[in-house]
């Protein structure tokens, strides 16, 4: 996305900063989330005919800052502006491999294994938590009812399956009109050193119901 923002000689902001004590760290939270609810707010201010905004760690999740997306998309719209929102999803199981062996092969935990993924109620439906509430340390006690989380998914744009990520791209390309070379390369792509067993996957797919809803719903919506 920065090389197609450098194509058009766009604007590209990138949102992205890891807390990795929420209890020591209340005072980079709060000012995350001040700097990006000004920036959102100022949106429309400027002279770049194009802003890529890159969305991760650090900074609140869709569902705390929907009402605020909402007046500004409807303000941008207003001022004969387009404001996109895209997100991407994975296949839940190779999501939920892949973690494991990241977290065992790359931050120090060697001895995490897919029984844990499975007991351990905080390591459940990673990716919905991610939408609604971005970075784990940002979660509170999230109890996602399906109704609502329809309701705030309905925000985006679009929803990209992340084994068709070059879809992503060429959607992005369509919008600002312009064609660059594409270098997908996941930065977590790492060796599968362990694979869960058939008993395993299966209690993986029920503790991961909400992911699985999620993947489903843009599978079956062709979002």
């Amino acid at each position: 996305m920065r090389q197609i923002s450098k194509a058009v000689n766009g604007e590209f902001y990138d949102f992205k900063k890891r807390i990795k004590n929420l209890n020591l760290n209340f005072l980079r939270k709060k000012i995350n989330d001040i700097r990006l609810e000004n920036f959102l707010k100022s949106i429309c201010k400027g002279k770049a005919d194009f802003k890529f905004i890159h969305h991760h760690h650090g900074y609140y999740g869709i569902s705390e800052i929907y009402h605020l997306l909402l007046r500004e998309k409807e303000k941008a719209k207003s001022l004969g502006h387009d404001f996109y929102l895209f997100t991407c999803i994975r296949d839940p199981m190779s999501f939920q491999v892949s973690r494991i062996n990241y977290l065992r092969n790359s931050c120090g935990m060697k001895n995490i294994t897919f029984d844990d993924a499975i007991t351990l109620s905080s390591n459940h439906n990673f990716m919905c938590k991610y939408f609604m509430q971005n970075q784990p340390r940002r979660w509170k006690d999230l109890n996602i009812d399906k109704n609502y989380f329809k309701k705030i998914l309905g925000i985006m744009d679009k929803v990209f399956l992340l084994e068709e990520m070059e879809e992503l791209l060429n959607k992005i390309e369509s919008i600002v009109g312009v064609q660059v070379p594409h270098t997908l390369k996941r930065k977590n792509q790492g060796k599968l050193l362990i694979t869960p067993t058939k008993s395993q996957i299966e209690k993986l797919e029920r503790a991961n119901h909400l992911d699985a809803f999620f993947y489903n719903l843009v599978k079956s919506n062709g979002d």
